[in-house]
């Protein structure tokens, strides 16, 4: 998800766009720029401050304990936020770096455990 703070967004009544290549599918995508942010979300990122019993309703954000990496194209990016937001659900916030256009590897990384690596749309 690519927030749109400027309310230009495709969904969300403007508020956030697909990442994805343009084109590619039956719902509007676009690559990322950089000094975005990009919201990604996952599981089995960790325990979190202040705890989060499994199973239990998430009432509000929080952040993971050990400290989650991001590259993308190599170039470490900023994460600004990681945590869990819903039951068993992370969000990572990354702010993209500056790298070159085109499909380029987004890794993630916790705990010296890596996420398998993805290909993400730069322009």
């Amino acid at each position: 998800v690519i927030p749109t703070p400027n309310g230009g967004g495709a969904y969300g009544g403007g508020t956030y766009d697909l990442l994805g290549p343009s084109g590619h599918f039956t719902f509007n995508t676009r690559p990322v720029r950089a000094g975005e942010v990009l919201e990604l979300f996952g599981v089995g990122f960790g325990p979190t401050d202040p705890p989060v019993a499994a199973g239990k309703a998430v009432t509000a954000p929080a952040k993971t304990i050990n400290p989650v990496s991001v590259s993308i194209g190599g170039v470490q990016a900023s994460v600004p936020f990681a945590g869990i937001v819903a039951a068993g659900q992370y969000q990572i916030n990354v702010v993209v770096p500056n790298v070159p256009s085109g499909d380029q590897p987004l890794l993630i990384s916790v705990n010296n455990a890596q996420a398998p690596s993805v290909f993400i749309p730069i322009q």
